[in-house]
């Protein structure tokens, strides 16, 4: 833990515990300091260098110094306030976690926007596919991206019909890959810029997520596909890519061609088994060998089946330890 977060608020109470908060956390991101005072504070920055500020709404980021400081957010009294939108802004009176959520997302975001450090080698694609689409296959990918983002810049995109909001840690999901969709195949210039300005970020994991309409992915054609992933190939703008595929598609099945590793995802019972044979049939018939170093089946568990907190508890658990698993042997 290198970076250094700074915190200029007046409610002396509400920065402490925010402060302690961060302190108590196995991991944090940063390195959290508190002032409540801006003439203590100005002192500091002299000498120290910050990478974020957090000052509280009646204080000015035009009035503090930059040389030192790499970016600076707001907090703000009002959710969606205009008064400081130029800079990002965290909703004071949230839960710490989620606010220290916000804070993570925007600066990996900024960080990723404002420095140009390409992957040297190869972009790697990897699938997580299921014949039949459900919470602990989506729950499975979205874990598996953002372990392997925990030391490489990854892209997490869900091709997923009927997405839940709250599997991503959000209330709320943008229309970002129908918007991109959209974009795309208007054959507008400069996608790659429309989609970083699309991403949404949880911690390091940047993700295009939510859609208008179902059926929007179901417009996506294989061309598309090959386009778009060459786009990413030359760019290099990310180490890994990873799709949760929970459709089966042209466009899907192009991913799959594709992917230099491909999780098959399935849950239990006698109906996904025959489902998966079905499927597999299917791709031999496109002439798509499903070699074992590079197609690996993964049978999870059914969370139906879990009636109590603490037996879900366990399952999430199990669910982090399958994908670090697999996560390893990339």
């Amino acid at each position: 833990m290198d970076k250094l977060l700074i915190i200029l608020d007046s409610d002396v109470t509400y920065a402490i515990r925010f402060m302690e908060y961060m302190k108590n956390m196995d991991e944090p991101e940063f390195e959290v300091s508190v002032f409540s005072k801006k003439d203590s504070l100005l002192d500091y920055i002299k000498v120290q260098k910050v990478d974020v500020l957090l000052l509280e709404e009646n204080q000015s980021p035009k009035d503090i110094p930059r040389e030192n400081i790499k970016h600076i957010f707001c907090l703000s009294d009002h959710r969606n306030s205009d008064k400081v939108a130029e800079y990002p802004q965290i909703y004071k009176y949230q839960s710490a976690k989620e606010a220290y959520k916000e804070i993570v997302s925007h600066y990996y975001k900024l960080e990723n926007i404002n420095h140009s450090e390409y992957n040297d080698g190869n972009v790697r694609f990897i699938s997580v596919f299921t014949p039949i689409p459900g919470y602990t296959k989506a729950s499975f990918a979205w874990t598996l991206a953002n372990i392997l983002s925990e030391n490489k810049k990854v892209l997490f995109v869900p091709f997923d019909l009927l997405p839940i909001n709250q599997l991503y840690g959000r209330e709320t999901l943008n229309q970002a890959i129908s918007e991109f969709i959209y974009y795309w195949q208007e054959e507008n210039e400069d996608v790659n810029l429309k989609m970083k300005s699309l991403l949404q970020y949880s911690g390091k994991l940047a993700h295009l997520s939510g859609v208008t309409h179902g059926l929007d992915l179901l417009s996506i054609t294989g061309e598309d596909i090959r386009r778009w992933i060459e786009n990413l190939q030359v760019n290099k703008d990310f180490d890994e890519v990873v799709f949760y595929l929970g459709m089966y598609t042209e466009a899907t099945v192009e991913v799959i061609k594709k992917s230099q590793k491909c999780y098959v995802v399935i849950g239990e019972g006698v109906y996904e088994e025959k489902v998966m044979k079905e499927w597999e049939r299917q791709m031999i018939f496109l002439e798509i060998p499903l070699q074992k170093d590079k197609f690996v089946k993964v049978l999870l568990p059914d969370l139906e089946l879990l009636d109590s907190n603490n037996m879900q508890v366990q399952y999430c658990d199990g669910i982090r330890s399958m994908a670090l698993q697999q996560a390893l042997k990339l």
